[in-house]
């Protein structure tokens, strides 16, 4: 597996709590690796936006991709495409983004990185 990881330099400093957003970027990133299980590259950008009042981070993976249904169900809870697992990981990042005034929007299609 190939990990990538391009942050932009001089983003301020955020006041958080850690371990929300700890728990949100790790289900996330669980949930990527789950997609590639023969490998693959795993991409973590951070920029602001083009606003510059928010900060964006970015995880694209070059795993198996999801189809339209799953992606309309992606944030329910115990939905998941694995044999294994909660379907909850997904759920707790959206939440846990949201709290902080955040929102997870997720691109994916069958068969294909998707940035």
């Amino acid at each position: 597996m190939t990990l990538s990881v391009d942050v932009a330099d001089g983003l301020p400093a955020l006041h958080v709590d850690r371990t929300l957003i700890g728990r949100a970027l790790t289900n996330i990133l669980e949930n990527a690796l789950h997609a590639m299980p023969g490998g693959g590259t795993l991409t973590i950008t951070g920029r602001m936006s083009a606003d510059g009042r928010a900060l964006r981070v970015g995880v694209s993976d070059s795993g198996v991709g999801m189809d339209e249904q799953a992606l309309q169900r992606i944030f329910e809870p115990y939905f998941s495409t694995k044999a294994v697992g909660t379907g909850l990981g997904l759920t707790i990042a959206k939440r846990n983004v949201e709290l902080h005034a955040g929102r997870i929007d997720v691109d994916s299609e069958p068969g294909g990185e998707r940035p």
